[in-house]
C-alpha cells in the first residue's frame, strides 16, 4: 500500500473529485478539497493523518505558493522538493504514484497533458511494476542534472582561464629577464675562472724559476736537504708545468741530487749508522724516487743482516755445542731481522705511504730465507730428523728430546712469519682502502708490483715458510710416536702407588702427565695443525690405551676378590707390588678391583685438570691464532675430553656394578636367608616382649656395616659412593625377595616395618648420607602389609601416583602374603 499519492488534472482549477491523497497503510480513507490556482496554488493540502511525506507541484504556467499540512502551515523551503519532468506525453496511471524512495531522485516536475485517475488505478500499482516505471526517465532526469552542473561551471571556468593568462603574461616578462641575468653571470664565471688559470700559472711559473734557483744554489752549497726541498716544490707544481720545461734543468738537478744521495746513504751503509741512512732515505721520498730510495733501504738492510749472520756463526764456532745450538741462533737472527725492519717501517710508512712496506718485505725475503734456512738445514742434518721421524723404532727418550728441540725451533720462526704476515697485511689494507677511495695515481713512476701488478702474498712465497711446513709434519710424527710410546711403557710399568692413602696405581697419573707435556709442546708450536692432530692423537690414546687397559684390567680382576680384613693389611704392607718378589704385569694383575675402580675414578677427576691447563695454553696462544683457527681448537679440545668422559663414565659403571655385585658375600646372603619371615605371624605378648630390632636383622645389619667400612677404606669417595648406591641397591633387592615370599599378620607386618626402618636409618649412617631413597619399594611393602583392613589400601593407593613404585599385581601379591586378608577379598579389590 502506497504512502502518499498526488494525482493533479491539468486547468485553472483542481475539484475535489480531481484531487485525491491516499493515507498511510493502516488507513483507508480519503479526504478532498479544491485548490484555486489563479494565482497560484494556495490553500491547505489535505493530507490525511499519517502521511510520511508531502509533495509540491509545479504545474506548466503556474507557480507554488505556500501550502500547509494539518494545522500548522510550511513554507515551500520546507517541503521535500520541487520535481521536474520533461514535458513528454505519459499515462499519468504509470508516471504519477510516487513513493517515498523515489522522491529524493527528482528536483521539479512539469505536467501538460493528463488522464484522470481514479482510486481503482492507485491500487492496481504494485511494487513490482515500478521499476520498470521509472527506469527511462530516472536515467534522463540524471544527465540533465549534470549538464545543468556542468553549465553553471563553465561561468567559473571562464573567469579562471582569464586570470590565469594575466599571469601567464607577467611571469613570461619575468622570466625572460632572468635568463639574461643568468647568461651575464655565466660569462663573468667564466672569466672568473680563466683569471684564476692564469694567475696560478704566472705563480707556478714564478715558482718554476725560484726552484730552478734554489736547487743550483742548494747543490753548489751542497746542502742536499734544500735542494731535495726544492725539488720537491717543483715536482708538486703539476704535469703542464713540469712538461713546460724545455731544457729540463730541474730533471738534470734531480739527477744531479739521486747521485749525492746514493753516495751519502752508501757512507752510512759502510760505517752501519742507521739513523743517517733513514735521514737520508726520505729524500728519495720527496723528489718521487720511492723505488730507488727503497732498493737503497734493501741493499742497507741485506748488508746488516748478512753481517749478523757471519757473526753469529763465529759466535757458534767459538762456542761448545749443546741441545740448544740451533734453537738459539734462529731466534737470534730472526730477533734481530723484525727489529731492523721494525725500525724502518715507521720511516717507510711517513715517507712512502701505503704499499711499499710489502716491497720492502718482498725483496728482503730471499735474504731472509737463505739466512733462516742455512741455519734450519744444518739442523735437519746434524739430528737426523728425517731418518728419526721415519724410524718408529727410536727411543722414546731421544725422541722426547728431539721433539722438543724442534717444537722450540719451530717457535721463533712462526713468531717472525707471524710478524710478516701482520705487517704485509696492515699496508695491504691501508693501500686497497686507498685505491677504493682515492684511487691511486701518484704522479711518478712507483714500484712496478704496487701500481701495475698484483699485491705479493710475502708468506706464500717464502722458502722459509715452506720449509716450515715440513717442519711441522715430521714434528706431528714424532710426537705422535712419543706419545704413543711413552703410553705403552707407562702401562707396561704400572705399579702400585703407595704414596696414597687409597690404593691406585701410577698408570693414571703418568699417562695424563705425558699428554699434558705433549699439550703444552704443541702450543709452542704456533700451529693450529700441531695443536689439533696433538690434541686427536691425546683423546686416542686415552681412550683406546689408557681407559681400556684399565677396563680389561678391572674385569680381569673379577677372581682376585679379598675380604675387607685381608685386603686392608695387603694394602698397608704394600706387598702387592712393592714386595719385588713378582713380575710387575703379574702383581699388577693380581690387584683386587678396587684399584682399577679407584684408577678410573682418578682419572675423571684429574681429566678436568687436563682440560683447564689445555684452555690456559690455549688462551696464551688467541692473541697469534685467527678467529677460524681458535674455533677449530676449542672444538677439539671439547669433544675429545668429553668422549673421553664419557667412556670412563661407562667404564666405571660397570666396574662398579660388578664390585657391588662381588660385595654381596655367601655369608650376607644367608643371613637374609634365614630371616624370620617365612611364618611372621605375631599375637600381642610375643609382638610386646620382642625387641626393636630381630636378632637375624641385627646380624645381618652388622655383616652390612663391616662389609661398607672396608670398602669406605679402600675406595675413593667419588667411587665409593657409586659403589655404595649400587651396594644399597642390591641388599634392598634380596630383602624384598625375602619379604615377599613371608607370611604375616598385623603384628608381623608392624614388626617387619620396625625392621627395615632400622635397617635403612643403619646403612644411611655407616655411609654417611641418606638412602632412605633406596627403601622407597619396602616402605611400601611394609605400609601394605600393616593395613587394618584390605580396603584401607584405597586411603594409600593411587593409580596416577608415581612414587608408590610397586605394580598392581606386585600390590595384590603382598596382600596376599597377610593371612587374615581372605583371597577373595583380594581378588574383589579395583585397584
Amino acid at each position: 500500500m502506497l504512502k502518499a499519492v498526488v494525482v493533479v488534472i491539468g486547468g485553472k482549477r483542481i475539484n475535489a473529485a480531481e484531487l485525491s491523497l491516499k493515507g498511510s497503510d493502516n488507513s483507508s480513507s480519503s479526504t478532498t478539497s479544491s485548490w484555486d490556482i489563479s494565482g497560484g496554488i494556495r490553500g491547505n493540502c489535505p493530507v490525511s493523518e499519517g502521511c510520511d511525506f508531502l509533495f509540491g507541484l509545479k504545474i506548466e504556467g503556474y507557480s507554488l505558493a505556500n501550502y500547509g499540512c494539518g494545522r500548522a502551515a510550511a513554507p515551500v523551503s520546507s517541503c521535500l522538493g520541487v520535481l521536474r519532468i520533461p514535458p513528454l506525453y505519459f499515462n499519468l496511471s504509470k508516471v504519477l504514484v510516487f513513493q517515498k524512495t523515489f522522491i529524493p531522485d527528482y528536483r521539479e516536475i512539469v505536467l501538460r497533458r493528463f488522464h484522470i485517475l481514479d482510486d481503482h488505478h492507485f491500487d492496481s500499482c504494485n511494487k513490482e511494476d515500478e521499476p520498470k516505471i521509472f527506469d527511462i526517465p530516472q536515467r534522463s532526469f540524471k544527465i540533465l542534472s549534470q549538464l545543468e552542473s556542468l553549465d553553471q561551471m563553465r561561468t567559473h571556468l571562464d573567469r579562471l582561464s582569464e586570470i590565469a593568462q594575466q599571469l601567464h603574461e607577467r611571469i613570461k616578462a619575468t622570466a625572460s629577464s632572468a635568463s639574461q641575468v643568468s647568461a651575464q653571470v655565466k660569462e663573468l664565471d667564466e672569466l672568473k675562472q680563466r683569471i684564476s688559470d692564469d694567475l696560478d700559472r704566472a705563480t707556478d711559473i714564478v715558482d718554476l724559476k725560484e726552484c730552478y734557483e734554489g736547487t743550483q744554489e742548494a747543490l753548489a752549497h751542497k746542502d742536499y736537504e734544500k735542494a731535495a726541498l726544492f725539488l720537491h716544490r717543483y715536482l708538486s707544481l703539476g704535469p703542464d708545468i713540469v712538461a713546460s720545461n724545455p731544457d729540463k734543468r730541474l730533471e738534470q738537478a734531480k739527477t744531479e741530487l739521486l747521485g749525492h744521495l746514493r753516495d751519502q746513504c752508501q757512507k752510512a751503509c759502510d760505517t752501519d749508522d742507521d739513523e743517517s741512512f733513514k735521514r737520508w732515505l726520505k729524500y728519495f721520498a720527496m723528489i718521487h724516487a720511492h723505488s730507488e730510495g727503497l732498493q737503497q733501504c734493501v741493499g742497507f738492510l741485506r748488508h746488516r743482516i748478512i753481517n749478523h749472520q757471519n757473526d753469529l756463526n763465529l759466535q757458534h764456532s767459538n762456542e761448545n755445542n749443546d741441545d740448544t745450538q740451533f734453537v738459539n741462533r734462529i731466534k737470534r737472527l730472526l730477533n734481530y731481522i723484525a727489529l731492523e725492519v721494525e725500525g724502518f717501517l715507521g720511516c717507510i710508512d711517513t715517507h712512502f705511504g701505503p704499499g711499499y712496506t710489502l716491497f720492502l718485505l718482498s725483496q728482503l725475503q730471499s735474504t731472509v730465507d737463505t739466512c733462516a734456512l742455512a741455519i734450519v738445514d744444518e739442523f735437519v742434518l746434524y739430528r737426523q730428523l728425517k731418518d728419526k721421524a721415519s724410524n718408529l723404532e727410536s727411543d722414546h727418550r731421544d725422541i722426547d728430546t728431539l721433539t722438543s728441540e724442534l717444537a722450540m725451533l719451530i717457535q721463533p720462526i712462526a713468531y717472525f712469519l707471524r710478524f710478516v704476515e701482520l705487517r704485509a697485511e696492515a699496508d695491504r689494507s691501508a693501500l686497497e682502502e686507498i685505491r677504493r677511495n682515492e684511487g691511486y695515481d701518484c704522479g711518478f713512476q712507483g714500484p712496478i708490483p704496487l701500481v701495475c701488478k698484483e699485491i705479493p702474498d710475502v708468506r706464500r712465497n717464502s722458502k722459509l715458510s715452506c720449509k716450515t711446513d715440513e717442519l711441522n709434519a715430521m714434528y706431528v710424527i714424532l710426537e705422535d710416536n712419543f706419545l704413543t710410546s711413552s703410553v705403552t711403557v707407562a702401562i707396561q710399568e704400572d705399579e702400585l702407588d703407595l704414596s696414597q692413602q687409597i690404593p691406585v696405581t701410577k698408570a693414571v697419573e703418568d699417562v695424563l702427565f705425558l699428554c699434558n707435556k705433549c699439550t703444552r709442546r704443541a702450543f709452542l708450536t704456533v700451529s693450529e695443525v700441531n695443536v689439533s692432530s696433538t690434541l686427536n692423537h691425546v683423546g686416542t690414546c686415552l681412550i683406546d690405551r689408557l681407559l681400556a687397559y684399565l677396563e680389561t684390567r678391572a674385569m680381569k680382576a673379577q677372581l682376585h676378590r679379598l675380604d675387607g680384613a685381608s685386603w686392608s693389611e695387603t694394602f698397608h704392607k704394600g706387598l702387592a707390588l712393592a714386595s719385588g718378589e713378582s713380575d710387575k704385569a703379574e702383581s699388577t694383575a693380581s690387584l683386587p678391583r678396587h684399584v682399577w675402580i679407584n684408577n678410573l675414578q682418578m682419572f675423571k677427576e684429574l681429566l678436568p685438570k687436563y682440560k683447564s691447563d689445555t684452555l690456559d695454553y690455549y688462551n696464551l696462544l688467541s692473541k697469534r691464532i685467527s678467529t677460524r683457527e681458535h674455533e677449530k681448537i676449542l672444538t677439539v679440545v671439547e669433544n675429545n675430553i668429553q668422549e673421553a668422559l664419557d667412556v670412563a663414565h661407562r667404564y666405571l659403571e660397570i666396574g662398579v656394578d660388578t664390585l657391588a655385585s662381588e660385595s654381596i658375600s655367601s655369608k650376607l646372603r644367608g643371613l637374609v636367608t634365614v630371616l624370620p619371615y617365612a611364618s611372621f605371624e605375631l599375637n600381642e605378648e610375643e609382638f610386646d616382649g620382642m625387641p626393636d630390632l630381630t636378632q637375624q636383622m641385627a646380624e645381618l645389619l652388622g655383616e652390612i656395616e663391616t662389609t661398607i667400612q672396608h670398602h669406605k677404606s679402600a675406595l675413593l669417595p667419588g667411587a665409593f659412593t657409586a659403589w655404595a648406591v649400587s651396594f644399597t641397591e642390591k641388599v634392598v633387592e634380596l630383602l624384598e625377595g625375602r619379604v615377599a615370599t613371608g607370611k604375616y599378620n598385623l603384628l608381623g607386618g608392624l614388626q617387619l616395618e620396625k625392621d627395615i626402618s632400622r635397617a635403612s636409618s643403619c646403612i644411611s649412617d655407616v655411609v654417611g648420607w641418606p638412602m632412605t631413597d633406596r627403601f622407597h619399594r619396602l616402605n611400601r611393602i611394609c605400609l601394605l602389609l600393616t593395613l587394618d583392613q584390605i580396603h584401607s589400601v584405597y586411603d594409600y593407593y593411587d593409580t596416577a601416583a608415581s612414587n608408590w613404585h610397586l605394580s598392581r599385581d606386585e600390590i595384590t601379591t603382598i596382600l596376599l602374603c597377610r593371612t587374615d586378608f581372605s583371597p577373595q577379598d583380594v581378588a574383589r579389590l579395583k585397584l
